[in-house]
């Protein structure tokens, strides 16, 4: 018996598009077999396990291509992060480089320091005892040198002496303290200077003023001018100066240092040396 193609397409399972090609290949088969042989009627449960099955392996291969589609942007997202990863890795090489070399310089800079503080080790071992005598000479110096300045002079060594027991004060320190005192006394060889003070002549303490030409003369005078001395480095004692264009001339020399009158050429009795 001949089933048209009518009769076929109600008896297929309608799932999906997939079943229309079923449908409109069934009728020539149906009929190629009809030609040949009669033949039963398929059976609908067979076209419609047929029809499920082309449907699950058309959903398993919408599946593998999701899959496949999933995979793919996670490959090309790992690859940007890659060549993300490769550029930092060489940024950071380069750096690296550059610190190797700084670390280098570094270690060599550090043994010449090092080398250094040795050499200053041995120089501090020998600068200690030359400071020591060099304040030891300069305390000579002020207690032979002519009486100006006595107590701001002697405390000076005093202070070094001092300082050379400090632990806080560094060698440098005290090397550059003992040669500033040596060029505060050189200073005081090159200026004239008057000053106010006491002095104890002849047993007794006076209020007078005192006349500094360098370290060439010593002088003081009474207030009222009356009494004018000299310092005499030989006898190491005052000695009256008597002499009245002497001491004309050293009464201008006061008003020189005190510059009440400019600078002028004066002769001045000093010791014979």
């Amino acid at each position: 018996m001949t089933i048209k193609p009518s009769i076929l397409t109600s008896l297929i399972h309608p799932k999906r598009a997939v079943a229309l090609v079923v449908i409109s290949i069934a009728p020539y088969s149906i009929f190629a077999q009809e030609e040949a042989a009669p033949a039963s009627p398929p059976n609908p449960e067979a076209i419609s396990e047929a029809v499920d099955t082309v449907v699950d392996r058309e959903n398993q291969a919408i599946s593998t291509q999701e899959q496949i589609n999933s995979i793919s942007d996670q490959t090309q997202s790992l690859e940007s992060e890659y060549k993300i990863v490769l550029r930092e890795l060489e940024v950071v090489n380069k750096y690296n480089d550059q610190m190797r070399a700084i670390i280098g310089s570094q270690e060599e800079e550090i043994s010449t320091i090092e080398a250094d503080l040795a050499k200053l080790q041995d120089t501090q071992r020998e600068i200690v005892p030359l400071l020591l005598r060099m304040i030891e000479a300069l305390d000579q110096f002020v207690d032979a040198d002519t009486p100006f300045l006595i107590e701001e002079r002697k405390g000076r060594v005093e202070d070094l002496k001092a300082m050379m027991d400090r632990g806080d004060i560094s060698i440098a320190e005290k090397y550059r303290k003992v040669f500033d005192a040596y060029q505060q006394e050189n200073n005081l060889a090159r200026n004239i200077e008057a000053t106010t003070g006491n002095v104890n002549y002849k047993g007794e303490s006076r209020t007078v003023e005192f006349l500094r030409v360098g370290r060439v003369a010593f002088y003081f005078k009474s207030l009222d001018d009356k009494l004018i001395t000299r310092w005499d480095t030989k006898s190491n004692d005052w000695v009256v100066v008597e002499d009245d264009s002497e001491r004309l001339n050293i009464l201008r020399a006061f008003k020189i240092a005190r510059k009440e009158i400019p600078v002028d050429l004066l002769v001045l009795p000093v010791t014979k040396p």
